[in-house]
């Protein structure tokens, strides 16, 4: 089961497309959700009460459907999972401890680590390139998944003995990856995506030797 929901939110979750569709919206939520509400929702409950799922979607159809302007441009490419951001680079790291790069412990700081490592490759770009690329056309996303549960020794029900039994779960789990991060860079400019892959590479590498040389 373990295992199945790892591969799920790998797969699924946390696909690539999926995370280049939530960059892309998050840049035009702001402004949709202002077709919506025009006031402070608590003053428009009967506005508010249409912000569903549903309302969401039905809007972004209308505005792919109806709007020539850029707000409709990005829904419809959305809806047709051909977002604007393409990815230029992916890695997979699994360890049971975090590197410090890749230390996420809440929301802001996943925001943090990102625009800093963003930053790094941007810089690397910028050496080999020149300025090539802007802040604005480059997104680091790092996802965090750790599937063993923070209690140890959780009780499991046993279908054997048809009874609850208290596991380690360094036994139990022990075909389940460690904690496992991805890393994926993002660009809204196509045409670069080769300089942007090489300065990633290169950004990666130079965090994981770090990370080597400390474990040494």
């Amino acid at each position: 089961f373990l295992q199945t929901r790892f591969y799920m939110y790998d797969s699924i979750y946390n696909h690539r497309t999926v995370r280049a569709i939530e960059i892309e919206m998050a840049q035009i939520f702001q402004e949709t959700i202002a077709l919506f509400i025009s006031d402070n929702p608590a003053n428009k409950l009967e506005e508010y009460r249409n912000l569903d799922e549903w309302g969401l979607i039905s809007k972004a159809r209308e505005l792919a459907n109806t709007d020539k302007g850029e707000l409709g441009r990005r829904w419809e490419a959305i809806l047709n999972r051909k977002p604007t951001w393409r990815m230029a680079f992916e890695t997979r790291v699994q360890r049971e401890h975090a590197p410090d790069f890749l230390d996420l412990r809440n929301r802001d700081d996943k925001r943090d680590k990102e625009n800093k490592l963003a930053e790094a490759i941007l810089s690397e770009v910028t050496k080999s390139y020149g300025d090539i690329l802007k802040p604005d056309d480059v997104r680091v996303d790092i996802v965090s998944l750790d599937l063993r549960p923070e209690r140890s020794l959780l009780q499991i029900y046993d279908p054997e003995t048809r009874s609850l039994v208290s596991e380690p779960w360094v036994i139990v789990s022990a075909g389940v990856p460690a904690r496992s991060f991805i890393v994926r860079v993002y660009t809204c400019r196509e045409e670069h995506i080769d300089a942007l892959t090489k300065a990633a590479t290169a950004t990666i590498q130079t965090e994981n030797d770090k990370v080597i040389d400390t474990n040494i």
